[in-house]
């Protein structure tokens, strides 16, 4: 091999790794970040991808809600949380919305999508949740699906709650969000206690579900988590779902 087909070899060998570098950098690598009133969606070596102006997003979100007066909201709509899905270019967006937060850190809004290349907006849920743990769980698994945890409801002292999953590839393959599979902790909590023998009292634990796997085209395997403000020492326990005869199946408690 001569000098001058090495050369021309190196020179490809380079390419190729630009362009392997360039396809990582813009697929694979996006994150997103609030500053000057605007989204930034950058790279990981920090340039800028593009940039979405909050008010676009908010104009969305309005105009979906024409039964409520903005105005007269004692704070406007504020972008709870944001994240980069990197290889569909959606952000995915959560906006509060006022009338729909509550108290004890519990807030209300819409779920909507932008995809940076097409520069569209669409609506994909409403969400309820205690603010910090959105804000904390939201992330994306499995290079595609957006992941999230939701508050169900309150008692007295503590929460129960769901993981919910967005499926941007196929929305009927979501957990608990609108259009896609809606999954409740399978029986009561005194029914849970009584199989295991504990004496405590309800109202003491809170309980969530979780970890979601897809056996088959109609079955799903979950957890369910039980524990106290100060003791997680409880049985987990794996069932599994069928979403055609809606029967949840203990599997097994560990």
């Amino acid at each position: 091999m001569n000098k001058k087909n090495i050369i021309v070899i190196f020179v490809l060998f380079i390419v190729l790794l630009g362009i392997i570098s360039l396809r990582k950098i813009n697929n694979n690598e996006l994150t997103s970040k609030i500053e000057d009133k605007t989204i930034i969606i950058e790279n990981n070596l920090g340039q800028r991808f593009k940039t979405l102006d909050l008010n676009k997003v908010f104009e969305f979100v309005k105009n979906r809600h024409n039964n409520i007066n903005f105005e007269d909201q004692l704070f406007d709509l504020e972008i709870l949380a944001h994240i980069v899905e990197p290889r569909t270019k959606n952000v995915i967006i959560f906006v509060q919305i006022p009338e729909f937060s509550g108290a004890t850190g519990n807030a209300g809004g819409d779920i909507i999508k932008y995809n940076i290349i097409s520069n569209k907006f669409d609506f994909i849920d409403v969400f309820l949740g205690n603010w910090l743990i959105i804000k904390k769980t939201l992330t994306i698994k499995d290079e595609t699906l957006i992941v999230f945890s939701q508050l169900i409801e309150s008692g007295s002292c503590c929460l129960s709650g769901k993981e919910s999953i967005i499926d941007l590839h196929n929305l009927s393959r979501s957990i608990n969000i609108t259009g896609g599979v809606n999954i409740n902790i399978p029986e009561s909590i005194e029914t849970y206690l009584k199989r295991y023998n504990l004496e405590i009292d309800p109202l003491e634990l809170s309980e969530s579900i979780e970890d979601y796997k897809w056996v088959d085209s109609k079955t799903v395997k979950f957890k369910r988590i039980v524990n106290t403000q100060i003791n997680s020492d409880f049985p987990t326990e794996t069932w599994q779902y069928n979403i055609g005869t809606k029967e949840y199946k203990l599997i097994k408690a560990e």
